[in-house]
């Protein structure tokens, strides 16, 4: 386990409850790390920059207005990014071959990426959160500033800034603020639970149960309850599809973000299918296979992506004999990574302009990819169509799988 000194008690308390030994080892930032004046123009940017905004709207529009404004090249990271698009777009940042001088990101910078960084600039101190507009909390100023500075290269001292002079004072109150102390952790019921439940009633759905255990389990004061609104959700958008409780428990904590419509669609259909035994991927392919130009698009790809996704999470769970398209859908989803990659380079740049009024990537390479993209989901199609056809001769109605119950 990695993490700050506050939450060491926490870390020794559960140890100890749980009859494990745990050893500290205390580790100390290897480069020094202070705050400095306001970057207040663009044109002030320099190589190694990289310029916080939390919304894909303001990454783009601050990615395209740095390219336009500047001579600098930029990259783009946030959270709704495939994890093989933020890779590329962080590796592209870190070369010196790529000519690529400042990046663009949200808060995901913090999780899991190695970013040669040597001053971090918010744009804004607050953020959305889902719920409300905010002020950052310590914790976050700290986690997304302290990406600033990097030892073993040439930012061997980090600097933390704001665009905005009147919120360069707020930065500083958050950085010189003390973080409290954790002192509570959080719990989700176990699925060996759940299943017990649901096992001994089966009057009440999955999502009831959730709701029951939200609002009446007593926990300790060391303890809080965490992701059951997740876990309902998922739960009440397949509650009327009659899965197995063991498949129902897996699609209920599978990663899928049912409040988009898409996702919930492709969502539903994959449990049914998974009621009547073979679950196709059921992505026309060809109508979303266009290079992605413009915001709506990049979201549109993004959530291609996410589908994708779920399906193997679901493959890997479930069954490849089920969900017939794995090997289909995993190549698909290399090259919607890919697309976004490319698509993330050109946007805000002068040749991605010209090229997206000419309605043509660059060299014409990737038009022939999109031309062999239609002909391998046509030879898919063809297979997978047989294949079922050759199912449904042998059976008029799919018999329910039994499996070992837990």
């Amino acid at each position: 386990v990695c993490g700050d000194a506050t939450m060491v008690p926490m870390v020794e308390e559960l140890s100890e409850l749980c009859g494990d030994h745990v050893e500290i080892k205390w580790y100390s930032r290897k480069t020094s790390l202070s705050i400095s004046p306001p970057v207040v123009k663009l044109k002030d940017l320099k190589k190694g920059d990289c310029l916080i905004a939390f919304s894909r709207k303001r990454i783009l529009a601050y990615k395209q207005l740095i390219e336009e404004q500047t001579d600098l090249k930029a990259c783009a990271v946030y959270g709704s990014l495939p994890p093989e698009t933020r890779r590329a777009q962080a590796e592209l940042f870190n070369s010196t071959s790529s000519n690529t001088d400042v990046i663009v990101a949200s808060d995901a910078i913090g999780m899991g990426l190695n970013l040669n960084i040597g001053r971090v600039i918010f744009a804004s101190v607050r953020k959305f959160d889902g719920k409300q507009d905010r002020y950052l909390l310590a914790t976050e100023a700290l986690q997304i500033g302290g990406r600033a500075g990097r030892f073993g290269t040439e930012f061997e001292h980090g600097y933390v800034t704001t665009i905005k002079k009147d919120e360069l004072k707020e930065l500083s109150r958050l950085w010189k603020q003390p973080l409290p102390t954790i002192h509570k952790a959080g719990l989700q019921p176990p699925l060996e639970c759940l299943y017990e439940v649901l096992n001994a009633r089966p009057d009440q759905n999955l999502a009831d149960i959730l709701h029951f255990f939200s609002t009446s389990s007593v926990l300790s004061q060391r303890f809080f309850l965490t992701g059951l609104d997740h876990l309902r959700t998922n739960a009440m958008a397949i509650q009327d599809i009659p899965l197995q409780i063991s498949d129902r428990l897996t699609f209920v904590v599978c990663p899928a973000r049912v409040k988009n419509p898409f996702v919930r669609t492709m969502y539903r259909k994959y449990a049914q299918g998974c009621v009547d035994n073979i679950a196709p991927v059921d992505i026309t392919l060809p109508d979303y296979f266009q290079f992605p130009r413009t915001e709506p698009q990049l979201e549109k790809f993004e959530t291609l992506h996410s589908v994708l996704d779920i399906y193997l999470w679901l493959a890997n769970r479930i069954g490849q004999e089920v969900f017939v398209d794995f090997e289909y859908a995993k190549a698909k989803r290399v090259e919607v990574a890919e697309l976004l990659a490319d698509a993330l380079t050109l946007l805000g740049t002068q040749d991605g302009a010209s090229r997206r009024r000419n309605n043509s990537p660059s060299g014409g390479g990737r038009r022939r990819n999109k031309n062999v993209a239609h002909h391998h989901h046509q030879q898919h199609h063809h297979q997978t169509t047989e294949y079922h056809d050759k199912k449904a001769k042998k059976r008029n109605k799919p018999p329910p799988r039994k499996r070992p119950r837990r």
